[in-house]
């Protein structure tokens, strides 16, 4: 798919077929993720992938707007003591370039806010035993789209201010 087709293709999946990521899959949306920009290159970032349903669910259950029936999920978690004032910059890169590749390989995504909301991470840092230096930046739900989505656009040249000579 040529870039500008990902970018205007790219949209929120909110509907999934059953089937679970591939393990290429995996390992094309972990490369696209750790390609984004990262602060000194320090790249304070890892990653859990969870493809099993109990342990999804559960972790489904602290967000509020994680109700899909995606089959797979993404957790970016950041390490705080790495990088304490870039680390979120970084794994927002991260997320946006795993969204991208997730459209490009044609699958479907949903990044749904975890941070800064303490009551949705909290439970879920417990759940998977994260350090206290980790926080977890976002729960993306991927899988295989039940739903098309079509090409969009929001540019408003309001929003633009152009400084010249």
């Amino acid at each position: 798919m040529e870039f500008e087709d990902v970018l205007r293709k790219r949209g929120s999946v909110r509907k999934y077929r059953p089937e679970s990521l591939m393990d290429s899959e995996i390992r094309a949306l972990m490369e696209a993720a750790m390609l984004g920009p990262s602060g000194m290159n320090l790249r304070p970032y890892r990653f859990i992938v969870v493809r099993q349903e109990k342990k999804l669910n559960h972790i489904k259950s602290f967000c509020p707007y994680a109700k899909y029936n995606a089959p797979n999920a993404i957790l970016v978690i950041g390490d705080t003591s790495r990088s304490p004032h870039m680390w979120g910059n970084d794994c927002g890169a991260a997320t946006e370039n795993i969204l991208l590749e997730a459209t490009n390989l044609g699958l479907g995504a949903v990044w749904c806010a975890m941070y800064p909301f303490e009551d949705r991470c909290a439970p879920v840092k417990k759940l998977l035993e994260l350090k206290p230096e980790e926080e977890i930046y976002s729960l993306i739900l991927i899988g295989h789209p039940d739903e098309e989505k079509g090409s969009r656009g929001h540019y408003e040249e309001t929003k633009v201010t152009i400084i010249d000579d």
